[in-house]
């Protein structure tokens, strides 16, 4: 009795071996894929924060040349009514 049991048990696990070995097989290939994942998400967080930095930059120069503009526009009135009320540069 315990020999045919032990031949049954060995028959089912003969079985299910390949299934098994084949889903360990997948699992590994799983692995390795969410770690290639992983590292192109690494390298894709360093090349967003190297470009919100250079966006940084250029809403910065943006910004200065608005405040420019802007106290262009001043100087211009300021001469205007300087002009207007008797002022002549040499």
């Amino acid at each position: 009795m315990p020999s045919e049991a032990l031949q049954i048990g060995l028959g089912i696990l003969s079985a299910i071996m390949p299934f098994l070995l084949y889903m360990l097989k997948k699992l590994f290939e799983l692995t390795n894929h969410t770690s290639h994942i992983l590292a192109q998400l690494e390298n894709l967080n360093i090349r967003v924060e190297k470009l919100e930095k250079k966006t940084a930059g250029v809403a910065l120069v943006e910004k200065l040349s608005e405040e420019q503009a802007t106290l262009s526009s001043r100087i211009e009135k300021m001469e205007g009514w300087m002009m207007r009320n008797g002022y002549r540069p040499d």
